[in-house]
This record gives C-alpha cells, structure tokens and sequence, in this order.
C-alpha cells in the first residue's frame, strides 16, 4: 500500500505488454493476426501477423475487440520481421511465439499449440519472462484471448438435457483458461517489466479483463447449470476469473495504472462479485429486479464470490486493496 508507511498489497507475480488497440469498442470485425515486438528496446515497435497473409478470421463478431489502425498498417512489414527471425533462429522465445501466433484455425490447432506453450512458459524466471514480454508474448496472447472471447461472447446457450454445455462451448471455455493461464505466467516477471508492460497496453485491454471476469456470471448459464443441478461455474471459467485476476493484480501496483484500472468501467463491480461471500447487497438486487441474487446475478442463492476460487477472491481483494491507496480513488 502506499502512503502511512505501510507496503502494497502484492498477489505472486504478474506482468504486462502490449496488445491490439481499442477492446474498448465491444461491436466490429477482429483480425486474426496476432501483435508481436522485436524486443530490440523497450520502445520497440510493435509486430502483429497479417491476416490476409496467413488464415484469418473477418465478419461481424458481437462485443469483439477492434484492431488498432496503427498496428493494421504495420501488419506486412511485421509479418516478413518475424517471418525472418523465425527462419534465421536469432531467437528461441522468438520462433515460438512466432508458432503460437500463426495457430489461429481450426480450434483444435489452437488448443494443441496453447497447451505446448504452457510447458514452456510455466517458470519462475523472471528474467526469461522479462524477456518474453520484450519479444511480445503478452501481446499475442492477449490479442488470442480478444479472438476467443470476441468470437464467442453473446452466442446463444445450448446445452444437452443435463445442462452441460456442448462440446463447441466447453472447447472455447477451456481455450479462454489455457490463454488466461499463459497470460499469469508470462507475468510473473520483474516489477519494471510489469510497469513497461502496462504503459504499452495501456486502458486498451482492461475492458477485455472486465468481460473474462464476468463470463463465469453470465446470468442464463447460471441459471442452467443449477436447475439441472451442476456447479454454478464450470471449472475452466473459474481457473480463467483466477488468472486473469492475478494479471490485475499485478498491474494495481503499477502507479500509472492505479486510477485507469479503478475507473474502468464495471472494474469495481466485477471485482466484487468475486470477492462476495456474503451476498450483502442480494436484499438490494431483488428489489430492483425480483429473481437476482447476489450482484445481481440470477438463481445465486449466496456470495457469488462462494462460486470463484478462493485464489481469484485473493487476487481481487489485492487488486481492489492496491486501487484504493491511490490518491484520486
């Protein structure tokens, strides 16, 4: 924490980087193309494959992310960059996330190529993260992870007569879990690579976090899965609230970041909905809208926090702890 002398409240280690521009508009086409750094210097510019040169995805996507201009007009020079590093071996991080940037259709590719790289992303040294961060692993990660949730927000639910979901839905949820997870991992690197990595991704991505959160209370899911008797939230959606939650926590010790995070918009009332375990404002919610639970969520008959893992309730009350030592919060 800051100020009184008193030290912030530190979830284990998280850190950032740089991905595509303007998640804030939730309505419009998503390239496929995913955004890479040279890692040469700390303001390097920024590399992103083009879809048109490779597989891509266009069409109407609901509450998708839109891809930056600037990073768009890059997009051939990059992809001949990286292409290049790749095929001369200058760097190992480098070829490999050249891999996993290419890995965009079929699904099946995606989840095969996602679950190799957690094998060799799962360290605890913070210098190689640093160094993954320089050469643009958050930024293809993230841009992965705006694809995936761009692509499957707003689909209608289906499900089988038990209420499990179908094989496409828990295909994307454990897709969503394997990038949020490799996102944790990559930032568990140094408190400078942490600050680099927020003043590169800026408030861009914070409404994408917001939307990962709030896909484990989807309020129609929800309700499916407890009239049929099931946990209120599949496990891959809790395991993607965790880690997810766990980058924020790292980026609410950033200073620049204190006053962007808290302000974003729905931050504070996704983050509370992990953390209630008492469902204090339930009597509230059900007299604005008869049939909600707690926060507002449908069919919660307690805290909706008793849902998420009792690390993602660590990470949000860390992040919301780090938030309000922040003059202007």
């Amino acid at each position: 924490m800051e100020g009184g002398g008193m030290k912030s409240f530190k979830a284990p280690g998280i850190n950032r980087s740089m991905v595509a521009n303007s998640v804030t508009s939730m309505n419009g086409n998503l390239g496929a193309g995913m955004s890479m750094s040279n890692g040469s210097s700390r303001k390097r510019n920024s590399m992103i494959m083009s879809g048109a040169q490779s597989n891509s995805f266009r069409g109407p996507i609901s509450d998708a992310s839109v891809m930056s201009s600037r990073i768009n007009s890059d997009a051939s020079v990059v992809s001949s960059r990286v292409g290049s590093m790749h095929s001369n071996g200058q760097d190992l991080i480098t070829s490999f996330l050249y891999g996993v940037n290419e890995a965009i259709f079929p699904q099946e590719f995606r989840l095969r190529t996602l679950a190799e790289a957690l094998y060799k992303l799962d360290h605890r040294d913070k210098q190689r993260h640093d160094h993954e961060i320089e050469c643009g692993a958050a930024n293809i990660f993230f841009q992965k992870l705006a694809f995936v949730v761009g692509i499957t927000h707003g689909r209608p639910k289906s499900s089988s007569r038990k209420g499990v979901a179908t094989t496409s839905e828990i295909k994307s949820d454990h897709e969503v879990a394997l990038i949020c997870t490799a996102l944790e991992m990559i930032h568990r690197a140094s408190d400078s690579a942490i600050e680099q990595s927020f003043e590169e991704i800026g408030r861009d991505i914070l409404p994408l976090m917001v939307k990962v959160i709030d896909r484990a209370f989807d309020p129609e899911d929800l309700s499916i899965r407890q009239l049929h008797g099931l946990p209120g939230v599949s496990k891959d959606k809790k395991i993607a609230a965790q880690k997810i939650t766990k980058v924020l926590s790292a980026y609410s010790l950033v200073p620049s970041a204190k006053i962007p995070v808290a302000h974003e918009k729905k931050m504070i009332s996704s983050l509370s909905k992990v953390i209630d375990i008492s469902g204090y404002n339930r009597l509230v919610a059900e007299k604005m809208n008869p049939g909600l639970g707690s926060n507002g969520v449908k069919g919660s008959a307690s805290g909706t926090g008793l849902l998420m893992t009792e690390a993602a309730r660590f990470n949000a009350i860390a992040t919301i702890t780090n938030l309000a030592f922040a003059e202007g919060n």
